[in-house]
C-alpha cells in the first residue's frame, strides 16, 4: 500500500478531512465486485439470511432472484403490475448485532436508485434486447421467474456514506429476505388472474466493495473518511397504515425525528388495486409545524416531476417526495408531515392501505425514533 500525505491524527477531525480522505480512497481503492455464490432454495415462510464475506469498505450488493412459477391452470397467467419484483417482499441488510440497518420493498429499492441515477433503473424487459434480465413466465406449465436487485450500502458509488468497513476480526454481516407465498391475488401480488405455486426460490449474490490502498502515515491502516464510516445510510420501507383512511380527510405520515430524511415515497392500494393516474387521491401536500403548507401537489403532478427526473413511469399508484437537496433534518421539537387526501377509499384495511418509505442519514450509534403514521 501506498501511504497519505493528507491525514493525520494529531489535529481535530474536520469535514474538510473527510473529504479529502474520501477522494483518496474513492481515487486510490481498488474496486471489487466478488461473487459470493447462489442460495437456496428458500422457504417463503421464513427470513432467508445470507451471510457476507468480511473484506473490504461494503458497498452495495447486486442480487439475481430465481422462482419457479407452476402455472396449474388452464389458461396464461396475468402478471400484476408489480411483477416479479414484488416476489421479494422486504429486503435488509442486518449488522453484527443482529439489527437491520436498511429495510424496503425491492420497488422501493429500485425508486431510490431510479432517482439517484436519473434513468429508470429496471424496466419490464419487454422492449430490452436481451430476454433473460427480467422473465415473468405466464403459459401453463412450469416456468421460471427472474429479477435482479441492487441493495444501496453507501449512498452511492462516489459518496460513502453508509459504507460499511467490513476489515474485521469477528462478527457477522448478513443479507436479509423475506419472500411472498401467494402467487396470484389483487394488484399487490405476482399475478392477478389464474391459478400458480411457487417453489424453488433461490438468490445469486455479488458484494461490491472498496480494498483501500493508501494508509495513513505511520500507520498500517487505510485511510478512510471517519465522518462518512461514522455515517448510517437507511432505507427504511414496508412500512403499513390503513386507519385514518376518508373520502377527503387528510391521512398524515410523520418524518421521523433524529434523520436527514432525502426522499419518502409510498403507494397507495386502494381495495387491491393500484389506481392509474392517481384518480384516487385528491393532493398531496407537507406540512410543517402541523400548519405551515411547504407543498401543495396533485398526483399527476408528483408523477410528472418523477418522470422528468427518471425519464420513464414506476407502477402506478407509487409516488416519490424527493428533498436529496436540502435534507429534511428533523428536530425533536418540530414536526414535519406528509398529508395525503384519498378521493375515494373503496376496500378494508386488508386491501386498502399506504405503504411508504424513508431514506435517510443519521449517526451511527445514535437512538432513531420510531416510523409511524397518524
Amino acid at each position: 500500500m501506498a501511504t497519505a500525505t493528507t491525514s493525520t491524527s494529531t489535529h481535530v477531525y474536520t469535514a474538510a478531512q473527510n473529504y479529502a480522505d474520501r477522494s483518496t480512497l474513492l481515487a486510490t481503492a481498488i474496486p471489487y465486485s466478488s461473487k459470493l455464490g447462489t442460495f437456496g432454495p428458500f422457504s417463503n415462510l421464513n427470513e432467508a439470511r445470507i451471510k457476507l464475506t468480511n473484506v473490504g469498505i461494503l458497498m452495495s450488493l447486486d442480487l439475481k432472484v430465481t422462482a419457479t412459477i407452476d402455472n396449474t391452470g388452464a389458461t396464461a397467467l396475468v402478471p400484476g403490475p408489480l411483477a416479479p419484483y414484488n416476489l421479494a417482499q422486504k429486503v435488509s441488510t442486518i449488522n453484527f448485532a443482529g439489527k437491520e440497518i436498511s429495510y424496503a420493498s425491492p420497488h422501493e429499492l429500485i425508486m431510490i436508485e431510479s432517482i439517484k441515477n436519473n434513468r429508470l433503473w429496471m424496466g419490464d424487459g419487454q422492449s430490452s434486447i436481451d430476454t433473460n434480465q427480467v422473465v415473468i413466465p405466464t403459459a401453463v406449465g412450469t416456468g421460471t421467474l427472474s429479477f435482479p436487485l441492487r441493495v444501496p450500502v453507501a449512498y452511492s458509488p462516489s459518496d460513502t456514506r453508509g459504507a460499511i468497513n467490513l476489515y474485521l476480526a469477528q462478527g457477522d454481516f448478513y443479507l436479509g429476505m423475506n419472500f411472498t407465498g401467494t402467487a396470484v391475488g389483487d394488484d399487490s401480488n405476482l399475478y392477478t388472474s389464474g391459478t400458480a405455486t411457487i417453489s424453488n426460490i433461490y438468490v445469486e449474490v455479488w458484494q461490491n466493495y472498496l480494498s483501500p490502498q493508501v494508509l495513513v502515515p505511520g500507520t498500517a491502516y487505510p485511510v478512510l473518511p471517519l465522518m462518512d464510516m461514522a455515517t448510517g445510510y437507511a432505507i427504511t420501507g414496508n412500512n403499513v397504515t390503513s386507519d385514518n383512511l376518508a373520502v377527503g380527510a387528510g391521512k398524515f405520515l410523520n418524518y421521523p425525528n433524529t434523520r436527514q430524511v432525502l426522499s419518502l415515497q409510498f403507494e397507495y392500494l386502494n381495495n387491491g388495486i393500484l389506481t392509474a393516474n392517481g384518480t384516487d387521491i385528491e393532493t398531496i401536500k407537507q406540512k410543517v409545524s402541523s400548519d405551515t403548507l411547504t407543498k401543495n401537489w396533485t398526483p399527476r403532478y408528483v408523477r410528472q416531476r418523477m418522470r422528468e427526473i427518471i425519464g420513464g413511469d414506476m407502477p402506478s399508484a407509487r409516488y416519490y417526495i424527493g428533498s436529496r437537496n436540502n435534507p429534511v433534518d428533523v428536530s425533536s421539537q418540530s414536526i414535519v408531515q406528509l398529508e395525503i387526501t384519498p378521493s375515494a377509499v373503496n376496500g378494508s384495511s386488508s386491501n386498502t392501505y399506504i405503504k411508504y418509505c424513508f431514506e435517510s442519514f443519521y449517526q451511527n450509534g445514535q437512538t432513531l425514533s420510531a416510523i409511524a403514521g397518524a
